[in-house]
């Protein structure tokens, strides 16, 4: 996914100010406070927001003040619970003795009651407005209850954590330092305080190194942060649900996350019913450091889920004596070699992390599993060869040839702690059947539409076939649409028939895309399906104004006219499948294909997606139901 960042990498200029000299100025008009006369009382301005109370007591109290100490007074209290609150006020006064600044009110409770993480609501207040003092607070309000939280006892409480979330916005990844609890209720359950502290490692880090005010008048500011609660009581499914960082965007609101899993639930997903079915976005805990994969957290602007955080995976919380290891790696393919004895390696460029020192890799063919690649190789199952910094060949099987995969897998023991796929083509001796023309658009018309937003350019890598002149082929066409919505697939190539300009058309075929619980999808068009039955000749002889043209560069479909379930009268271009379900595609008649070259680079503004960010582009999960479905019945009498 193309995403810019609002903010701009950049170093900030220190600007030293010399010669400036501060004088004192004395105001013309003193200003004495206002004082109380007579006893007045108040509730100090320091007491707790929150009491937390023991299993070893059976009461606490509340500090009330006054200013006067002059002989005894007693003074009435309205007081307010929540309903069924395990708490007993010992009355509704209390009474200062002569020469008495400060007397209690008393709660009492029955321990056997205490609920961990159960709070009780309790307001106070002086019910005699003419003893309210100015130099406190008339009303106390506060929570009163048994936090299901204790720090963890080794090294203090604490630990480190990486962000990886924050980047969205253009900060810099940081390790920074945080107080960490355990829950006494959940095994295996945190809460990190206030990662996002602006007062604490984070902000006192530079959450941003500059920041382009000039950019749409985006400014960061502080807020009230709150703290991260993050469930690893199943380590290999670790998710969290909605949190706030503490900042703001302008007039956007609060910058909070959450985990896609918690989008899920959201949406009336059971946890259990999304373990098997959505494992690409939960995280998991190993050797005491929780990680998030990449594009498995969501980021939210008012409490609005807008799109991906976690970027680049990064995101890592080391609990108290752990340590948080840099096991990344990066691999770009650089071709193929063959040595003196006749054995082919595929060729890459490998950078690997500080704690990647136990790395392996293989060829495989492109259809296979590279998880289950990996968890072969952890378990001595497989081999592969040894992976160092720099360049690595990576023998390919005799017997293999087409599309394959370089698969580098990182661990640690026996743990995998890092998965890379890097795809290339390899034909041994022979001729590559496609030769690439470069990066090419589309707009997309077909799946955007079918979840309520209008249509939108993304570029893709484009090739024709050596031995088909006009036959192309778009590597991964929806891979970019999936990385908008999240997800990673769309990595089916489709092609596109062209060999003769004025009939091309495109024949059923997997995008291999998965968006929630509506995949996979597939693509055709009229044409293309009717050639696969029929024949090109009978059809083109028949029908020739179903087929596409192809001209200056640009593929155009022609709009047709269908009807739906409800036999309305429905434009369309394309065909999406979803199963054995059918929808029209094309439906604004804007799908296009621009092949590379001048006009392909004329598409670079419309490609520009900076805009999903502004245009709060979510991806739900549910289609909606307007979509139309499609009869299927051409009432075609094509003969063979």
């Amino acid at each position: 996914m193309i995403m810019n960042k609002i903010f701009k990498n950049a170093l900030v200029a220190f600007v030293a100010i010399m010669g400036l000299t501060m004088t004192s100025c004395v105001n013309k008009y003193e200003y004495s406070g206002a004082t109380d006369e007579g006893s007045k009382v108040f509730f100090g301005n320091d007491l707790a927001s929150t009491v937390d109370v023991s299993f070893d007591d059976n009461k606490f109290q509340v500090a009330v003040s006054r200013t006067n100490t002059a002989g005894e007074l007693t003074v009435p209290v309205n007081i307010t619970m929540s309903e069924g609150s395990i708490f007993t006020p010992s009355a509704n006064s209390v009474t200062f003795a002569d020469g008495e600044a400060t007397t209690y009110l008393t709660f009492t409770y029955d321990p056997a009651n205490i609920e961990y993480g159960k709070y009780d609501d309790i307001k106070v207040q002086i019910d005699d407005a003419s003893l309210a003092s100015t130099y406190g607070l008339s009303t106390y309000a506060f929570k009163a209850g048994k936090t299901e939280w204790k720090l963890m006892e080794k090294n203090n409480g604490k630990g480190t954590y990486r962000d990886d979330l924050m980047t969205t916005f253009g900060a810099e990844t940081q390790i920074i330092n945080v107080k960490i609890y355990e829950s006494v209720v959940t095994a295996g359950k945190y809460m990190v305080e206030a990662p996002y502290d602006p007062e604490g490692d984070f902000g006192k880090n530079k959450m941003w190194s500059s920041v382009d005010e000039a950019k749409e008048g985006y400014k960061p500011s502080g807020n009230v942060s709150v703290n991260l609660v993050i469930d690893a009581s199943d380590p290999k499914y670790v998710w969290f649900p909605e949190f706030d960082s503490g900042y703001s965007y302008g007039d956007k609101g609060q910058i909070s996350f959450l985990s896609y899993v918690q989008y899920y639930m959201d949406n009336g997903y059971d946890l259990d019913f999304l373990k098997p079915r959505i494992p690409q976005y939960f995280g998991k805990m190993e050797d005491g450091v929780i990680t998030m994969p990449a594009g498995s957290v969501l980021y939210a602007f008012g409490g609005e889920p807008r799109n991906v955080s976690n970027g680049n995976g990064l995101f890592a919380i080391a609990l108290p004596g752990s340590v948080i290891g840099d096991f990344s790696l990066t691999a770009d393919y650089t071709g193929v070699f063959t040595d003196k004895q006749g054995q082919v390696f595929a060729v890459a460029e490998v950078k690997l992390g500080d704690d990647a020192t136990n790395t392996k890799a293989v060829v495989m063919s492109a259809d296979v599993d590279a998880g289950a690649v990996a968890d072969a190789i952890a378990a001595g199952e497989l081999e592969g060869i040894e992976v160092v910094d720099g360049t690595n060949n990576v023998p390919i099987p005799e017997d293999l040839s087409g599309k394959l995969q370089i698969i580098f897998v990182v661990m640690n023991g026996k743990s995998v702690k890092t998965v890379v796929s890097v795809p290339f083509e390899y034909y041994g001796g022979e001729k590559n059947p496609w030769k690439s023309l470069g990066q090419g658009y589309f707009v997309d018309d077909m799946i955007l539409p079918l979840f309520g937003y209008a249509p939108d350019t993304y570029p893709v890598d484009i090739e024709e076939s050596t031995d088909t002149p006009g036959l192309y082929r778009l590597v991964k066409m929806y891979s970019a649409v999936a990385a908008d919505f999240g997800v990673e697939s769309g990595t089916g190539d489709v092609l596109i028939h062209a060999e003769n300009p004025n009939a091309v058309y495109i024949p059923l075929q997997p995008l291999e895309l998965t968006l929630g619980k509506n995949g996979p999808f597939s693509l055709s068009t009229d044409a293309g399906e009717l050639v696969e039955k029929y024949g090109f000749d009978a059809v083109f002889a028949q029908l020739p104004n179903i087929f596409g043209k192809l001209a200056d560069g640009v593929i155009t479909f022609p709009v047709l006219e269908g009807k739906n379930s409800a036999d309305e009268p429905v434009n369309y271009q394309t065909w999406i499948y979803l199963g054995d379900k059918a929808y029209f595609g094309g439906r604004n008649g804007a799908f296009q294909i621009i092949l590379p070259g001048v006009q392909a680079q004329s598409m670079k503004r419309a490609a520009d997606f900076s805009r999903r960010l502004n245009g709060g582009k979510m991806k739900n999960a549910v289609m909606p139901s307007k979509i139309s479905l499609k009869n299927k019945f051409f009432g075609l009498s094509i003969v063979k």
